[in-house]
């Protein structure tokens, strides 16, 4: 362990995983009035299958109507990416 920085990952820029270039995720049985239902039970098999442990969902931006974007907090061997959606 290098005592110096006994954190190394605490430095580390998360990666921005760009849509359907980095993640061909299969949208067409989602159903976009239960958004948080089919993270679940949709999105994070599909995620997983790819080989991420899914940290957590978040709101992205939002108007009135609800949410615009949301992304997901993913890791996968030691490095933390983010996912978006919207």
């Amino acid at each position: 362990m290098n005592w110096s920085n006994p954190y190394p990952y605490a430095n580390m820029e998360p990666v921005w995983l760009q849509g359907d270039t980095d993640l061909d995720l299969d949208f067409d049985s989602f159903d976009w009035k239960q958004y948080v239902r089919d993270e679940v039970s949709i999105l994070n098999p599909q995620l997983e299958d790819l080989g991420y442990t899914v940290i957590g969902w978040h709101m992205g931006e939002k108007d009135s109507f609800g949410p615009l974007t949301r992304f997901v907090e993913l890791q996968k061997e030691g490095n933390t990416f983010f996912w978006c959606y919207g």
